[in-house]
């Protein structure tokens, strides 16, 4: 009896460890385990009317009217609330600890003032490598080796707003246009086409799509609008769609083959998307056929945290609050720009293009002869537009800007 009591006994607690073994692998599992799969399928955005709850300036720069907010169904995973620029925690810590370590100073000019970058940006100069710095939201500009690609989201030292940056002063003054056009649709002032697109505020030659519930848009359109960086939809097994300077979302097409497509879990029709800036989340969305970059807006909400308004007409875009500004200047100087002469209809024109061979500027050669007769040329960088981003006033400025023949 003892050594069957005492068998007895052993099997309780063997079974009841089991049980607490089972209890722990089930906690940890559920609590640390990425959330299930969602997708995309059934995600037909809903229009609702929270006009109340939606701050005047996310519409542009002066009062909407008759806009409503196109939501995701409830419980739908995504990007937005948790992937604005004010958001990104990590990278403000990395960049506060860059600062520190730099050690940075302003540089004074011989009157006692700071001096400036032509964009308005104090000009730092490091301790530590005697490198000089502007500092761009939450990312510091060496300016001693400046790339093509560092202005693509310049930003306000102190606020993080973006500073739009255009190579010409007709390109600035396009932008200004566009904005207020923007802001007279956005406030019912005018009423523009059928499909007509604003995003952040300023009116675009997007159009868009709708089919049922659906919204659809030109990705490869929008993304180079949005970013001035065209993105090649035809070739790439990934597209790396620019939301900010830190952040590429990465989407797969039909390009995309071996071992990367087992990465992103490819399976000929669709692929894994995995959330950013700590979220947890995934999901399965359809890849891109390859030369079709037509997306929706549900997925672009999903994966990039964007939001979407509708009047029934217009479909306002509103990337991030601190993108939705007018802020805009001309600067040339950390862009690879060339020149060309071609001759039309008997006039010589002068054609600049920027680093994707697009053409920047068209200018018509007045000299005598041929511009390859030896005469000088009119410099394609300069530019009589003052440097007017907010904060440049009264102080001494360097010019960094980049001419070239």
């Amino acid at each position: 009896m003892n050594k069957r009591a005492s068998e007895r006994s052993l099997w309780v607690a063997v079974g009841a460890g089991i049980l607490v073994i089972g209890f722990l692998v089930f906690v940890l599992l559920t609590t640390f385990a990425p959330k299930k799969q969602e997708s995309v399928s059934d995600s037909a955005p809903q229009t609702t009317s929270p006009q109340e709850n939606v701050p005047v300036d996310d519409l542009g720069n002066s009062e909407k009217t008759g806009f409503d907010e196109i939501l995701l169904p409830d419980g739908t995973p995504s990007m937005q609330g948790v992937g604005s620029y004010d958001e990104l925690s990590s990278i403000k810590e990395i960049f506060e600890s860059n600062k520190e370590y730099l050690q940075l100073s302003p540089v004074v000019g011989e009157g006692g003032a700071p001096l400036l970058f032509p964009s308005g940006h104090t000009i730092y100069k490091s301790s530590v490598n005697n490198m000089s710095y502007i500092v761009s939201g939450y990312r510091l500009i060496c300016l001693d080796a400046m790339s093509p690609t560092d202005f693509v989201f310049l930003r306000d030292e102190h606020t993080n707003k973006r500073i739009r940056v255009f190579l010409t002063q007709e390109k600035l003054d396009e932008f200004r246009a566009n904005i207020q056009t923007g802001a007279d649709i956005l406030s019912g002032a005018t009423i523009p086409e059928q499909g007509t697109v604003v995003l952040d505020g300023e009116a675009t030659p997007l159009t868009y799509r709708k089919s049922g519930e659906e919204y659809y848009l030109d990705a490869g359109v929008l993304f180079e609008w949005f970013a001035d960086i065209p993105l090649d939809f035809e070739w790439s097994p990934v597209i790396s769609l620019p939301v900010s300077e830190f952040v590429g979302v990465e989407y797969v097409t039909t390009q995309i083959r071996g071992m990367q497509a087992v990465a992103l879990g490819y399976d000929g029709v669709s692929f894994d998307f995995r959330s950013w800036n700590g979220e947890r989340f995934n999901l399965r969305l359809p890849a891109l056929r390859a030369g079709s970059s037509v997306m929706s807006i549900s997925t672009l909400m999903q994966i990039c945290g964007w939001r979407f308004f509708t009047d029934g007409n217009t479909l306002s875009i509103v990337t991030d609050e601190a993108n939705n500004t007018d802020l805009g200047i001309v600067y040339t100087g950390n862009r690879e720009l060339s020149a060309t002469y071609k001759e039309e209809d008997g006039t010589w024109v002068k054609y600049t293009y920027d680093e994707y061979d697009r053409v920047v500027s068209r200018v018509e050669w007045t000299g005598e002869g041929t511009p390859y007769d030896g005469a000088p040329e009119e410099e394609a960088g300069e530019s009589d537009t003052p440097n007017d981003v907010s904060g440049s006033e009264n102080a001494e400025a360097i010019d960094y800007t980049a001419t070239i023949g």
